[in-house]
């Protein structure tokens, strides 16, 4: 026997009653949630005790609060403190009513120092006191920037804190001129820079070891080595210039002209070079040429029968011979100076000439 269960509409899932129920709920949960914030912040507005005054950097503010100490009072407000921060009273004074907040805010500001990059804090506007506070101590010849300005001490201090500061460490460096060293420090960027604070002037020829274009290191040590005068008188050409050199030879190989083969110099290559000298290159060419000369004829007398005294006749004329001699040329400043015979060689024999004769042979 079955049994049946009646179950009102008003109960189904989506009847329109519970639905309205369901909202009901939910609507009263959330009015009581506010409620109950809005009571909390009522109460503690009531009970909060202690009225302060807050001044950062000349802007005051009243706040109403229940903290005990000035740090708690500060936090409350929702106000952060840097440590280079100045309040006073200090953050562990207890509150008293009326109590007067005051905070001066550190200014912030770039320091650049050695290529390290750092961000400090100070209530300072004096370059230099700042750079004390961060232990930095500026050489002689070290050099300070404010503001991409370079610093100098006898101006002003403004009243307005700077916003960058960069302090150029100076380098150390040797410059060694003609043999007299000078030690200093300077912040130039280059070799050359170094030069020009010296008043260095340099002649073409000069030589500088490291070049004027790299970039200056601490404990460089720049040397200078002069060049002299001197005469040249090679390959047609009459100049007088200036070189670097030990011998005559540094000294041509120097100025591009080197000597080959054969050359040679006056004086010697191996000469001590020394200024306003005056040095000739002799230029030296050797060369063969094979040349040809003619190789006499014999006469040749026989005595013919058919012939008178005193009367001759040629049977047969002679023809001269071919030799050629090879032969070393020497020139000097395209100016032959010598010729040297290496070897000869036939290279047609002569015919002889043959005469007939009568009578006794003539001598």
């Amino acid at each position: 026997m079955s049994r049946q269960i009646k179950v009102s509409p008003t109960l189904l899932p989506n009847s329109p009653n519970l639905l309205a129920r369901r909202w009901f709920g939910l609507l009263f949960l959330a009015v009581l949630v506010v409620g109950i914030l809005i009571t909390i912040f009522l109460v503690k507005e009531t009970f909060a005790h202690t009225t302060v005054a807050i001044d950062i950097n000349g802007n005051v503010r009243e706040v109403r609060t229940d903290a005990h100490t000035v740090g708690e009072a500060l936090q409350d407000a929702g106000i952060l403190i840097d440590a280079a921060d100045k309040v006073t009273p200090p953050l562990e004074t207890r509150l008293n009513d009326k109590t007067t907040i005051t905070i001066v805010k550190a200014n912030q500001l770039v320091l650049e120092i050695g290529g390290e990059v750092r961000r400090v804090y100070t209530h300072s506007t004096d370059p230099l006191i700042i750079l004390t506070e961060q232990s930095i101590t500026l050489g002689p010849k070290d050099v300070l920037y404010v503001d991409n300005r370079p610093y100098q001490p006898s101006q002003t201090i403004s009243k307005t804190p700077p916003h960058y500061l960069q302090v150029i460490r100076a380098k150390n460096y040797t410059l060694i001129d003609q043999d007299q060293p000078i030690t200093d420090q300077s912040v130039a960027h280059t070799v050359g820079e170094v030069l020009d604070e010296n008043h260095v002037t340099l002649y073409l020829a000069d030589q500088i070891s490291p070049s004027p274009n790299t970039p200056l290191i601490d404990g460089v040590e720049i040397v200078i080595t002069r060049s002299n005068p001197v005469q040249i008188s090679v390959d047609g050409q009459q100049l007088r210039t200036r070189a670097v050199g030990t011998t005559v030879n540094d000294v041509l190989n120097m100025l591009g002209f080197p000597l080959l083969g054969f050359d040679y110099t006056i004086p010697a290559e191996n000469t001590p070079f020394s200024s306003d000298m005056a040095i000739q290159v002799v230029r030296v060419v050797e060369d063969f040429e094979v040349e040809q000369s003619p190789i006499p004829f014999e006469v040749v007398m026989v005595s013919a029968n058919d012939l008178g005294p005193d009367e001759q006749r040629i049977i047969q004329a002679g023809v001269p011979g071919v030799q050629e001699a090879r032969v070393r040329v020497r020139r000097e400043n395209d100016q032959i100076v010598s010729r040297v015979i290496q070897e000869i060689w036939t290279v047609v024999d002569p015919i002889p000439q043959i005469v007939a004769y009568g009578g006794s042979p003539q001598e």
